[in-house]
């Protein structure tokens, strides 16, 4: 090690590093760090180092601060306030930045959505059926993601692991609705900045699962119906896939005439107003 201000070589004495010509001492380790050639530059020219990471034996964590050097004697020096408040407001701003969508496992095809938008938060129960946990899964996140500005970023967790290795290309999953489901997924998700992780906990609701149709489900939709003797021609403007199994597992006797085009038996006209009421409300 070498003397900052003369360029000597330092000498080691009862633990510190010493100048004989300048005077200076300074220890060879603080708090369990070894103090390094640009530690001790710093703190003999500047007064201060860089914010160093040390460890509390007595704590048993890590935490951070700077070596300050005044009167031949090193100490801590801890972040102001203001740095402190400069750092969480930047926190915040990558909150507020960030959309966080997770995916719940309610029981096979019921899924809670959970949307936080920085202190805004929403929750919605979508109901497949008997569709696969993995699918239900990209199905309502393909449901939830026209309610989602492109402009943020995108965090995704969820709780089935196979729609997760699926949606990351990690596996391919055998059942073509599943293929399909996890193609239409990404193609919206190319609209994103997004990532996609796995939680480990799985919280489930207590009690069997109700058909109890939660409101606003797709509120981007709108439905027109025109009556034709015994039938009903029902059209969806702005159907994807999301819209289109919900839609048709709710109303098991509607036939398909195309995606968001779909003839359903007239004496099924009042679950087909509890549906519209439902979707958008």
């Amino acid at each position: 090690m070498l003397c900052p201000k003369c360029k000597n070589g330092l000498v080691v004495e009862d633990k510190n590093y010493k100048c004989p010509s300048c005077q200076i001492s300074l220890p060879v380790a603080f708090y369990g760090y070894e103090l390094k050639q640009e530690d001790i530059d710093k703190l003999v020219l500047e007064g201060v180092s860089d914010e160093i990471e040390f460890f509390s034996k007595t704590k048993k964590k890590k935490f951070k601060a700077k070596l300050v050097y005044k009167n031949g004697k090193v100490d801590f020096e801890f972040c102001s306030n203001k740095e402190n408040e400069g750092k969480i407001e930047e926190e915040r701003e990558k909150e507020n930045d960030t959309i966080c969508i997770f995916l719940n496992s309610l029981s096979s095809g019921v899924v809670r959505v959970f949307k936080m938008d920085g202190g805004k938060k929403e929750e919605k129960i979508y109901d497949f059926g008997t569709k696969a946990t993995r699918y239900s899964h990209a199905l309502s996140l393909i449901a939830i993601l026209p309610l989602v500005p492109n402009d943020k970023k995108l965090r995704i967790i969820s709780d089935d692991i196979a729609f997760v290795k699926y949606a990351l290309g990690e596996a391919t999953p055998r059942d073509r609705n599943i293929r399909t489901g996890i193609y239409v997924l990404l193609q919206e998700l190319k609209n994103y900045t997004w990532s996609l992780e796995l939680s480990m906990k799985k919280l489930r609701l207590k009690g069997g699962n109700s058909k109890k149709l939660s409101k606003n489900l797709f509120p981007y939709v709108s439905v027109k119906k025109a009556e034709e003797e015994e039938r009903i021609i029902v059209e969806i403007e702005n159907c994807n896939l999301a819209v289109e199994e919900h839609f048709l597992e709710y109303m098991q006797k509607a036939v398909k005439l195309k995606l968001g085009k779909y003839i359903v038996p007239k004496a099924l006209n009042e679950k087909l107003n509890m549906w519209q009421e439902a979707a958008k409300n």
